[in-house]
């Protein structure tokens, strides 16, 4: 069997042999190939090019990346399409000179995808479905990804950005063939991926919702909940400080049962609650933070070494002032 199209999840018990294959219609259909055996575990990859074509993946400046760094995969060889009938504008955009062969094309796919170490290529998702969080730049493919390389048993997984609270968030839905507790997703994602990328929701489905052509309809997922905010394992303050900024915390967020492990942002804080907070903060203990501090500390173990810092370096200046005031009486 030759298949493409979707994402390929292996039938893990068969007999049958199976080709994944990847590409554009702009590259004749099929440009990469992949043989799939039975030890294909989470993300199948798409492969290596077929004869004739070259593959690149490349920066958002036509640089080549790195093995292992997303950029977009571009595609070169004589499979290649003329262009878009009666879309010089569409053409021009998307069919380049090719950088490293003189006078070939080069068609910039809009799919991200990177280089594994062993020479095949790893389809990541569409660059058109990055997004923007707290300043940094997602790939939500790299996220579904990473739930799928997983040994939890979670057979699929699509990443979204939602509004909650009036906030961004990135909320995981899964698919699971096995009963996994929603934490262990969740701490196995903070050891893979840096925080922002964390999904702070996730929402276990039967199905993916699909269109009447197979594709997954985003608009049928359901909307999220409280229940569905996975939170650290509780860890009560351990002093007067970390006590006062959970009680904070609890007014500010309308939450119970907070402890200095939890995220701010996890616990669907959002940036108008966030700067409430500092100000409280700055009030309570007489400081100067700023919201960039949240962002650095988004936990109240953390949060609380900066205030204990700021109120040290605070008492310090009031020292030195009033010393200098005698003097100068």
């Amino acid at each position: 069997f030759i298949t493409a199209g979707e994402a390929l999840k292996y039938p893990h018990h068969t007999n049958l042999c199976i080709f994944k294959k990847y590409g554009p219609a702009e590259g004749t259909v099929a440009t990469s190939y992949y043989p799939c055996l039975n030890s294909n575990k989470g993300n199948i990859p798409i492969g290596k090019p077929i004869h004739n074509t070259s593959i690149y993946i490349l920066s958002d400046n036509l640089q080549l990346q790195p093995i292992g760094v997303i950029g977009e995969l571009c595609i070169s060889g004589i499979g290649l399409a003329r262009g878009y009938l009666n879309r010089p504008d569409l053409t021009s955009e998307k069919f380049v000179s090719n950088p490293f062969k003189k006078g070939k094309l080069l068609y910039k796919t809009g799919d991200l995808a990177r280089w594994l170490p062993d020479g095949n290529l790893e389809y990541v998702g569409r660059k058109d479905h990055q997004v923007k969080i707290r300043g940094n730049r997602v790939e939500l493919g790299e996220i579904e990804c990473t739930l799928m390389k997983s040994t939890l048993g979670i057979d699929q997984a699509l990443v979204i950005l939602k509004e909650v609270q009036q906030e961004k968030v990135l909320v995981a839905y899964y698919v699971a063939s096995t009963p996994v507790i929603k934490l262990k997703i969740r701490n196995y994602m903070v050891k893979h991926l840096p925080t922002y990328m964390v999904p702070s929701h996730y929402v276990e489905l039967k199905n993916l919702p699909l269109t009447a052509n197979g594709k997954i309809n985003s608009g049928k997922l359901p909307e999220v909940t409280d229940n569905d905010v996975v939170k650290n394992e509780y860890v009560p303050p351990n002093n007067e400080i970390e006590n006062k900024v959970v009680i904070i915390w609890r007014e500010i967020l309308d939450q119970d049962n907070i402890g200095i492990a939890d995220n701010f942002f996890e616990l669907g804080g959002n940036s108008i609650q966030a700067q409430v907070l500092i100000n409280k903060i700055n009030r309570e203990f007489n400081t100067i933070l700023k919201m960039e501090n949240l962002f650095e500390a988004t936990n109240i173990q953390e949060l609380a070494d900066i205030i204990r810092l700021s109120v040290d370096e605070v008492e310090k200046e009031g020292d030195s002032n009033q010393e200098y005031d005698e003097i100068k009486i």
